[in-house]
């Protein structure tokens, strides 16, 4: 007797245990789907930031490529060449200006005193681009100087007079200073990494790992770059941690903003939910 009215009570139970398992298992997924939305929303905001500050310094060297030192036939470089000097001192996080010809020949850089040898561009290929397109562009490469440190980013601005390309204008821009102001984004857990990556796939920006700077993104960070402009994918950290990362693709400078929650933390809400 006892045992069948045991048997009539987990008969009866099993539906309730199947229930609650559900719910808790749709409560998991229901706080893991917003911990993507959560990450993605963000990784869209640190990316657009660093947009609109490339975009403020590409206006800078905008501005100063219509110097009419350069403009036909009274071109003086001596001149120019003073003049972008002294838009590098006050412009801080900007290193070096060099202008070029459309065949990205150096002409002049404010770091080299006026009939130095010049250096070839770093970026040969983006100097070309933008003298044959007439736009803007961002090198797809990040250098750093002589010690390792202090990376930088160049861009390149046309030089047009009567609608032609005559000159080719870059500007080196430390990147620290850069990214300090555009990624000081607040995250709901302290062991969310966050990191940036440019069109080359090298990381430009890694609080949680700085040692990470300089080097080649992870297989799965480079895949999701190729494969699309957003999304969230799994993969794991340096260390080997597994995680789950939202990630943004710029359309501006084919750089990406990633942000990795650790698989802990993203499972979180399923030990709360049965502990």
């Amino acid at each position: 007797m006892r045992r069948r009215l045991l048997i009539l009570v987990l008969a009866a139970l099993l539906p309730l245990i199947a229930l609650s398992g559900s719910m808790i298992w749709l409560n998991l997924r229901q706080q893991q789907s917003a911990m993507r939305a959560d990450a993605i929303h963000r990784v869209v905001e640190i990316i657009e930031r660093v947009d609109r500050e490339l975009l403020v310094q590409m206006e800078m060297l905008a501005m100063l490529s219509q110097s009419p030192a350069l403009d036909a036939p009274l071109l003086d470089l001596d001149r120019f060449h003073v003049l972008a000097g002294r838009f590098e001192r006050e412009l801080t996080q900007w290193r070096s200006v060099t202008l070029l010809d459309a065949e990205a020949r150096p002409l002049l850089r404010t770091a080299v005193p006026m009939g130095g040898a010049l250096p070839d561009p770093r970026d040969r290929d983006t100097v070309l681009q933008v003298a044959r397109s007439t736009t803007p562009a961002v090198s797809p490469i990040v250098f750093f100087d002589a010690g390792g440190a202090d990376p930088q980013v160049t861009l390149h601005a046309p030089v047009l007079r009567d609608g032609a390309v005559r000159f080719v204008l870059s500007a080196d821009i430390a990147l620290d200073p850069l990214l300090s102001r555009s990624a000081p984004i607040t995250f709901p857990d302290p062991a969310w990494r966050p990191f940036l990556v440019d069109a080359a796939d090298r990381i430009v920006l890694s609080p949680r790992s700085p040692d990470a700077v300089g080097r080649l993104a992870g297989d799965r960070a480079r895949g999701a770059r190729a494969s699309g402009h957003q999304g969230v994918y799994e993969g794991r950290t340096g260390e080997g941690e597994p995680v789950i990362t939202a990630f943004r693709k710029s359309d501006l400078t084919g750089w990406s903003a990633h942000l990795s929650i650790p698989l802990p933390v993203f499972n979180a809400p399923l030990r709360r939910s049965i502990g």
